[in-house]
Parts: C-alpha cells; structure tokens; sequence
C-alpha cells in the first residue's frame, strides 16, 4: 500500500465522533491545511453551519468531501478507514472499493480470517505514510496514541498479529510511526501502566471518562467539551494548527442504522441494498454493522 496523503492538501473532510476521529482531524488540520465540515455518527451525519445544503445538494457536497476514519460505501465518496469489508476475497470484489482506502484491503484480510485484522487505529495509518517529521511535545502524547481505539491492549492481546501490522506499517520507514512503536521497545512494562494512569486522570479532569474514547453523540451540544479537548491536545502534541471542529452545525441528516449477524446471507442481502456505510465488526450476533442516508442511493 502506498498512501499519497497529498490526497488530503486544503480537503473538506467528515470526521468519526470519537478519539480516533478527533486526532485525525487535529493532525490533518495541522499539517495538510484540511477543514472539517462534519461528523458522521452512524446514526446522524452532522454538517457545518456554512455548509448548509438540501437533501437533493447533499451527495454532490459529500463526493468533495473525504470521510476520515470511517468506510464509505459509494463509488464516489472517498474515505479511509479500517474495518472489515469483505466476507472472502471474491465477496464482493475488490474493485468496487475504489475510492477507500483500507488497510484490511490491502492485505486481502476478510471476515473468513478475521483475527488478523489490523489492530490499531486510523492516526496510526496516516501516520505511517506522512513524508516528514511529526513533533511531540510531550511523551504524553504517545501515551494518548497508543491508548486511541485501544491499541496497546489489542497489541498486547494479540501480540503476534499487532508484530506483523507493525512490520506492514514500518515499510514506508520515512513515517513517524516509528516514535510510537519505539516507546513499547523502551518502556517498561510498570512504567507505561504509570503512563496510562496519569492520562486517565487527565481525562477525567477534562470531563471525559477516564479510561474511555472520548466518544461524543452531538458536537452542539458536546463543542464546548471537545474543544476542551483540543487545547489540551495542542499542549501535549505541538500541533497549532486552527481548532478544527466547527462551532455551529445545523440539524443532522438522519440516518436508519442497523445491525445483524454476520452470516454470507445476510451480508450479500445487505450489499445489494447499497447502505451508505457498512462494516464486519465481530463475530457476535450483531457484529454486521451498516446504515442507510434517507434519500439517496447510489
């Protein structure tokens, strides 16, 4: 996989509501001059007061867009993400992913071979092929990136799959990837469980739950703590970028999510209905995960 993230220079993108999704977007804000224009919980897609567009405007608005952290199903809309797509290597194709960009994709890992997933988060993966150097302030920002979607657990209960991501991510050996790997070469065992405890008490001194993913639901509502957030991720990142979440977004565009058991049948069912997203998240009953935008399809 050779990710040219020139692709994301001075681009409108649509962010995840959580932690993964908010770094994502303090570093491409940072250091390619993107704007954020929205956010896509699943179940409602919030758009940017100056955006304002009807429902008959809105997949046009969408195709300028690129979806950060998330899997878009629409042969138009581009988007990186990190989920399981594929059921096998024939189901469906992979031609019909054009435009996302996956590194489950790349290394042909599908619901058939699910433990071999990649394990770690979307920061991680723009990371991994930025051209140049990253500073950190601090160490605690390390700490901060080993903790998004879990990463250090998954490495560490998946050990020999987080080795041979790890491998596949370091190929590009330009990334400034490497500092965070480094620090599970160096540190210690004790002295990282420190490094956690000290970031969960930051959290909880923002407001966010200690141990949690700072996942959010309604950025009106939620803005004034997520841009809490950035100010303290601008102190222990270096990054002085612009803060890169809209303070104003008009009423979502609602969309119908649902959830199913992962069977062929049931996900050759839903592929034919076109969701707008869709993701194999487990192998539990509900780990079919997809959503439909109200009034268009492809």
């Amino acid at each position: 996989m050779n990710l040219n993230l020139r692709v994301f220079k001075e681009k409108q993108i649509i962010i995840s509501n959580d932690l993964d999704g908010l770094v994502c977007a303090a570093f491409l804000s940072s250091h390619y001059k993107c704007q954020v224009v929205g956010v896509y919980t699943l179940e409602n897609l919030w758009i940017a007061g100056n955006h304002l567009c009807k429902i008959d405007e809105l997949l046009n608005f969408l195709k300028k867009c690129i979806f950060v952290d998330h899997d878009i199903f629409h042969p138009e809309i581009l988007s990186i993400g990190h989920h399981i797509l594929q059921w096998s290597k024939d189901l469906p194709a992979k031609e019909i992913f054009k435009k996302i960009i996956n590194p489950n994709l790349e290394k042909n890992i599908t619901f058939k071979n699910f433990n071999q997933k990649y394990p770690f988060a979307t920061i991680h993966l723009l990371l991994s092929f930025h051209k140049g150097e990253v500073k950190f302030t601090q160490k605690k920002f390390l700490t901060l990136l080993l903790h998004i979607d879990s990463s250090f657990i998954n490495a560490m209960k998946y050990q020999e799959n987080a080795l041979e991501w790890i491998s596949w991510l370091e190929k590009t050996k330009e990334g400034p990837i490497h500092s965070i790997f480094k620090v599970l070469h160096r540190r210690s065992t004790c002295a990282l469980l420190r490094d956690f405890e000290v970031l969960s008490k930051d959290f909880m001194l923002l407001g966010l739950k200690p141990r949690g993913q700072a996942v959010f639901s309604d950025p009106l509502k939620e803005n004034r703590l997520i841009q809490k957030f950035y100010e303290y991720l601008r102190e222990i990142s270096g990054w002085y970028a612009r803060f890169p979440l809209p303070e104003e977004f008009y009423k979502p565009w609602e969309l119908e999510r649902k959830s199913d058991k992962p069977t062929k049948k049931n996900f050759k069912k839903i592929l034919k209905t076109k969701p707008f997203s869709y993701a194999l998240i487990s192998k539990g009953t509900k780990g079919l995960n997809y959503a439909y935008l109200h009034g268009h399809n492809h």
